[in-house]
């Protein structure tokens, strides 16, 4: 039997016990207490005030017993609420590593030919290839192959292997660059931390969760973009480190900000598929840190990235 069908059946025995009790104590104890009146008359020779101490004392037990099933009836139905959410995101996430495989399959193909193209550009143009724009499609194309992988695997535990100690002030440069491109017009600032600082992550994870927050706070600015302003910041603190990114986009209401990190759900973006955020979130808490989000309709989003320091040297 399922374990929902088993808590089910449970809740629905106690409530029948829970009734019982209510009516045993609110009904039927009146008139047992009248006859227990009449008995404990007898059996004490007319000592009315020990035959009640006797009732009331049974009263109490009674109302006790109310209590506890009352607290047992509580405690049942918010285990049967936690157990549907649990169950609730269960589907989600099988829903979203199913659709996560179906896009790596055909990503895969389509990366391939970029890659091949990319790579008979560098043999008839060396010039070209030799440029910064031409090295960075490079290096966003192996981050895409490495999404691709994660997408594949998806929700399988990743180790730490393939984690490296990852300057954030470089990561910082390499994320304000690809927001430069891919939002033309739109004003970037970026402003790096007074100490050298080092996390411990994965290139490619860790860059592609950046870029799905800039990509949505560029998304979020719309147009005209030249009013847009983006804003890049990495904060240093005693015990961890804070990658800001702030925009004075359209912004969020506070139900919208309950929802962001659900799987599927989608914001403002007709072909977004909700997966982006959720994905960040998931692997900035699997490096041991979390994501804060703040936001006013017409005013912007603030989105704030704790990571734990792996090293912190002075600049």
């Amino acid at each position: 039997m399922k374990p929902g069908v088993m808590l089910f059946l449970v809740i629905a025995v106690i409530t029948a016990v829970y009734e019982t009790a209510v009516f045993g104590v609110l009904e039927d104890r009146p008139i047992s207490s009248a006859a227990s009146i009449n008995q404990a008359t007898e059996r004490d020779s007319g000592d009315l005030s020990s035959a009640i101490k006797k009732i009331e004392d049974q009263h109490r037990r009674g109302i006790a017993r109310l209590g506890a099933y009352t607290l047992l009836y509580v405690m049942l139905v918010a285990g049967l609420l936690l157990y549907a959410r649990r169950r609730e995101a269960e589907v989600a996430r099988r829903t979203v590593a199913n659709v996560g495989k179906f896009l790596a399959h055909d990503l895969k193909n389509e990366l391939a030919t970029v890659a091949m193209a990319l790579e008979g550009l560098s043999y008839k143009d060396q010039e070209l290839a030799a440029s910064k724009t031409f090295r960075r499609a490079g290096e966003s194309l192996e981050c895409a192959l490495e999404i691709v992988k994660k997408l594949e695997r998806y929700p399988a535990p990743q180790n730490d292997e393939a984690r490296e100690a990852l300057d954030l002030a470089e990561m910082l440069d390499a994320v304000a660059e690809y927001t430069e491109m891919a939002f033309a017009g739109v004003q970037v600032t970026k402003a790096a931390a007074a100490s050298r600082v080092l996390v411990r992550a994965q290139r490619a994870r860790l860059d592609a969760a950046l870029k799905t927050i800039v990509n949505n706070a560029g998304e979020a600015i719309g147009q005209p973009r030249e009013r847009g302003r983006i804003a890049l910041e990495i904060r240093s603190t005693p015990r961890d480190c804070e990658i800001v990114v702030r925009d004075n986009g359209r912004g969020m209401s506070p139900d919208v900000l309950k929802q962001i990190f659900k799987p599927l759900f989608t914001y403002g973006k007709p072909e977004g598929v909700g997966i982006g955020l959720a994905s960040a979130r998931d692997y900035v808490e699997e490096l041991g840190g979390h994501i804060e989000v703040a936001s006013r309709v017409g005013e912007g989003t603030t989105v704030t990235v704790h990571l734990p320091i792996s090293q912190k040297e002075n600049a």
